[in-house]
This record gives structure tokens, C-alpha cells and sequence, in this order.
């Protein structure tokens, strides 16, 4: 979640839900690093529904608000987002998918904004691992993707799972 921006030298990164914002810090980090944070984004979207767990970065006091207030804040569903993004016409260098765990909700979420993907923009999906929890099926939505005739990188026997998919269109 570092490196990927790192070396792509990402000037926007979306994280679409995050527990405990470490994906948004990575990308973050990869662009200050880089020297490139006066001139890039990162952006954190997040409906605080519970669902899957409740953020624990809301509190004014958390880590994410207190090192990374740089990281610009998306209190709302994620289709609202992509709306959002749409209409100023914002294009993504990197995406990552770990809002809603469903295979409807993660396709929806990946058909949402693959409009909104720059040409060789990468998305990475979390908990691909297949049947590591019941509840979640996004780890389906990974073959769904692979049909489409996407490059994908599927690590889904590290930790809960990952997914790189390359973005040519």
C-alpha cells in the first residue's frame, strides 16, 4: 500500500473504507515522501455504517487525524463518492477497495469507479483469501474481474488476502 504509490508516483489515491486508516497513511506517507504532497491527494471515503466494523479514526484525536490531516476525509457512502468525484471530474491514479465486503458491493464499488480510473492506474482489493469469514464474498468479485479480461495479481493466501489489478482502459 506504500510501494504501489511509491513507484507509481501516485497524484491521487482513494481508499474506499478503512478500520483503522492504515491504507490512506501508506499512501500518504508515499507521496510525502516522494516530496510530492503539496501537489497530490489522498483521499479516505467511508460511510461509518458499522457493518464491517466501526472506523476507529472519527475521534479528532486518533492517529490518522493527529499525523495525517493531509488525508482528506469522505464521511459518505461510496457510490455518493464516486458521484462526488465524477462531477469535478476527478481521475484516480490508485484505488483501493475495502468498503463493502459483498461480491455485489465490491463489483459495484469496482464498476463505480473503473470510469474514474486514469489509464495504467492500479486497484488493489482486500480479504481476497476465499472463506476466511462467512460474511465476506468479496473475494469472489476477484474472478469476476479476471473475466473481464483485467490483469490480476491475486495474493489471497497473504494474510486475508490481496488483489492488484491493472487498469488499461
Amino acid at each position: 500500500y506504500y510501494t504501489l504509490p511509491y513507484m507509481m508516483r501516485a497524484k491521487i489515491c482513494v481508499c474506499l473504507g478503512s478500520g483503522g486508516a492504515f491504507v490512506p497513511r501508506l499512501m500518504r506517507q508515499a507521496q510525502r515522501d516522494l516530496g510530492l504532497a503539496a501537489h497530490t491527494r489522498t483521499i479516505l471515503v467511508d460511510g461509518d455504517k458499522g457493518t464491517y466494523g466501526r472506523p476507529n479514526w472519527t475521534d479528532e484525536a486518533s492517529f490518522l487525524r493527529q499525523h495525517y490531516s493531509d488525508v482528506e476525509i469522505m464521511l459518505m457512502d461510496t457510490a455518493d463518492a464516486a458521484i462526488s468525484f465524477a462531477a469535478v471530474g476527478q481521475r484516480i491514479d490508485y484505488l483501493h477497495i475495502d468498503a463493502d465486503h459483498s461480491l455485489e458491493g465490491s463489483l459495484a464499488d469496482f464498476n463505480r469507479y473503473l470510469p474514474l480510473m486514469n489509464p495504467g492506474a492500479l486497484v488493489t482489493f482486500h480479504d481476497t483469501r476465499p472463506n476466511a469469514h462467512p460474511a465476506v464474498t468479496c473475494w469472489q468479485a476477484v474472478d469476476h474481474i479476471k473475466a473481464l479480461g483485467f490483469e490480476v495479481l491475486n495474493l489471497g493466501q497473504v494474510g486475508n488476502g490481496v488483489a492488484i489489478i491493472k487498469i488499461d482502459r
